[in-house]
């Protein structure tokens, strides 16, 4: 019968040292993501806005942000909400996305159960724009009322 070959010292110390290598590459991967994220989120938080065209509302300013066509949305069932305190449309659980330094964008469920694309400041009154694909889009804007009335203009225009 043969014997198995030796192991040598070095070809253990060798695999160990690989594996710390790698293990270290992979923690410095993911405190890059991480800081990218962060620095995401900052940024995303100041430099967030919504336009409104003739034919599609539009979140510029973070990598979620969505452009949608006017015919996609419900207008007529659109609304300037208070985030934090309405009952119904309150921010309950993350599905994709998250939240740092009083910002918040991504995929959320509500309060009342349904799915919404979200991105909110604290602080500020939010629109909340049912779409035709069974979910809702909640965005934070200085002017609520003046995104709303632009949405509801614009969507009319649209139809004509």
């Amino acid at each position: 019968m043969q014997g198995a070959a030796p192991v040598s010292d070095s070809s253990v110390r060798d695999t160990v040292t690989g594996r710390v290598r790698v293990l270290r590459d992979l923690a410095l991967v993911g405190i890059a993501v991480l800081v990218g994220v962060i620095a995401h989120v900052l940024w995303a938080s100041h430099h967030m806005r919504v336009e409104v065209t003739r034919d599609t509302l539009s979140v510029r300013g973070d990598v979620l942000g969505p452009r949608l066509l006017l015919a996609a949305l419900s207008p007529e069932l659109a609304r300037v909400v208070d985030p934090r305190n309405d009952p119904q449309l309150r921010v309950a659980g993350r599905i994709f996305g998250g939240g740092f330094a009083g910002y918040r964008s991504g995929w959320f469920r509500l309060a009342d159960g349904s799915k919404a694309q979200v991105f909110l400041r604290d602080g500020e009154r939010a629109v909340y724009v049912p779409t035709r694909q069974g979910y809702g889009l909640m965005v934070s804007a200085p002017d609520a009322e003046a995104v709303l009335r632009a949405l509801k203009r614009n969507y009319d225009l649209s139809r004509d």
